[in-house]
């Protein structure tokens, strides 16, 4: 505007931008800060504890695009599921327990005693018993123990029906969120790729005099914004794969 090549409108927009600037850089800041002390705490660590953020070394699933094996995984590997399964077993002893309330029951007994008048072991004696005992009538007592028991069975049954449900739809829409999170960072990807065409275009129409410097900035912020956007799909991407293992069972 000094040189007469530009309009006020144009300083009062560059001003506009570097105050949206500097509030945007200090709210990355807060955000970086927040977040570094967030992960801090969540590894039990000072949250003062300077932290440089790694690549993630975890091995990919191989089976990304195979739901059927995604969910044959889950049903072997997942805890709540290993767990239910645990639980029907032992439901399955218990009833077999229960039938056996009125069976005969044998015990046997064995012992060896010494004794003396200086040594204990001047003379002993060996015992052995067995006894057998079978009570033919309880009142009812083992048929409603039995009835309990499978009861206890149907339900542990009932709950690993319902936690197999659950890892299907946890492994589903885990599932479906990194499919359309990899369809947003193939998009973000020509986004990035578009905008920088844009800067190169304008900074080669300004360089010869055919366009203004306001055109290139503009340019240049909508590959900043595009830029954005691709960090932005790439942080979906990656905790959508996070949430797909922990659907799995994975570590």
């Amino acid at each position: 505007m000094n040189n007469g090549l530009g309009a006020p409108a144009d300083v009062l927009q560059a001003k506009t931008n570097l105050a949206g600037g500097a509030v945007s850089l200090s709210t990355a800041r807060d955000t970086a800060l927040n977040s570094r002390i967030a992960l801090a705490q969540l590894m039990g660590i000072n949250p003062r504890t300077p932290i440089v953020p790694a690549q993630s070394n975890e091995i990919p699933l191989s089976e990304e695009a195979d739901i059927e094996r995604l969910v044959a995984s889950a049903m072997s590997d997942r805890p709540d599921i290993k767990s239910a399964k645990e639980q029907v077993s032992a439901a399955v002893f218990a009833v077999s327990l229960a039938k056996k309330g009125t069976l005969p029951r044998v015990d046997a007994v064995a012992g060896i005693t010494g004794k003396g008048s200086n040594d204990p072991f001047t003379t002993q004696a060996a015992t052995y018993g067995i006894t057998v005992s079978w009570q033919f009538g309880d009142g009812g007592l083992t048929a409603g123990q039995v009835k309990q028991a499978r009861g206890a069975e149907d339900i542990a049954r009932q709950s690993l029906i319902d936690v197999t449900n659950q890892a299907i739809t946890d492994v589903s829409q885990a599932y479906v969120d990194l499919q359309s999170a990899l369809q947003r960072l193939d998009l973000a990807r020509v986004g990035v790729d578009n905008a920088r065409e844009l800067v190169r275009i304008d900074d080669g129409r300004y360089t010869g005099g055919n366009g203004q410097f306001l055109d290139v900035t503009t340019a240049q912020a909508s590959l900043f914004t595009a830029q954005h956007s691709l960090t932005q799909a790439q942080g979906d991407v990656d905790r959508a794969r996070v949430r797909l293992r922990a659907a799995v069972g994975l570590q």
